[in-house]
């Protein structure tokens, strides 16, 4: 959930469910891989916004991501492994085993948690800190502003 969350620019409210339920959740089949040569391992993603925050309903953008090859970091293989071991039974992308969606909280008490064993402030970084990573890493790469907002 980390690596997607920053490869892709997202919003916590996109990858978990607050209150029993969230229009911006992106679900399993706003995913596919696409294979090149090797059709066991997938050269990246097509990631469909069916919503979003900002969303007027006109535009449904998709974003493509690519394999890195550092495969710990890599999101195409993290995303893809993941998505081997989840059923194909439709609703939020990030699930349980028992099919319940992971929540809003459920992800920022593990985040804190995850900041606490790599001995890092838990007052700096929260949920949106992925976003802003991303957006910050975008602009030093040399990407434009236009670019990184959308």
């Amino acid at each position: 959930m980390y690596l997607l969350a920053f490869y892709a620019f997202l919003r916590i409210g996109e990858i978990t469910i607050k209150n029993g339920y969230s229009a911006h959740c992106i679900r399993r089949d706003n995913i596919v891989f696409i294979f090149d040569d090797d059709h066991h391992k997938p050269s990246g993603f097509e990631l469909s916004f069916h919503s979003f925050k900002h969303s007027t309903g006109k535009s449904k953008p998709t974003l493509l991501i690519k394999s890195i090859q550092q495969p710990e970091f890599c999101p195409v293989d993290s995303l893809f492994k993941y998505c081997n071991l989840r059923d194909d039974s439709p609703g939020p992308l990030f699930m349980f085993m028992d099919g319940s969606p992971v929540t809003y909280n459920y992800f920022n008490q593990h985040l804190q948690l995850s900041l606490k064993w790599a001995n890092l402030d838990c007052k700096v970084y929260k949920g949106h800190s992925f976003r802003i990573g991303a957006a910050t890493t975008a602009a030093a790469l040399g990407i434009s502003d236009e670019n990184i907002q959308i």
